[in-house]
């Protein structure tokens, strides 16, 4: 999609922040979305990263639509390669349930790596399904 598409351009992340709530922030259409979630023990700073943003995508969708976080985990793998923020998440629209996975590498910040995770999970499948608000 060209960036002179404005109708089918995918949500983008304006701004992550907090370290007891995470709170982040998409624009979609010229239009902000928000979303919010509290660190706790069950869940870190990577999962309510990623929590906050499906929070902020389901404002932006439909009402046919919902959406999960199944699971959120950095992965290291060590030997001088950069470690990864990967998302499992489930889409259910009209009823139909569809799991959906996504990752990103944490160059400097995994709030920002999880954010962007959970926007490679869910972006794809929601703009080929049509279902932005």
């Amino acid at each position: 999609m060209s960036q002179a598409d404005p109708d089918r351009r995918r949500p983008i992340l304006t701004s992550v922040s907090g370290d007891d709530t995470v709170r982040v922030v998409l624009e979609h259409r010229g239009r902000h979305y928000v979303g919010e979630c509290d660190v706790t023990p069950e869940c870190g700073l990577a999962a309510a990263s990623a929590s906050a943003t499906l929070q902020a995508l389901d404002a932006l969708t439909l009402p046919d639509v919902e959406l999960r976080l199944d699971w959120c985990g950095v992965l290291d793998p060590g030997t001088g390669m950069s470690p990864a923020v990967v998302v499992y998440a489930t889409a259910t629209v009209e009823g139909v349930a569809s799991a959906q996975a996504g990752a990103a590498l944490v160059h400097h910040d995994a709030q920002v790596a999880a954010v962007r995770a959970a926007l490679d999970a869910l972006n794809r499948r929601l703009e080929i399904l049509g279902h932005w608000e």
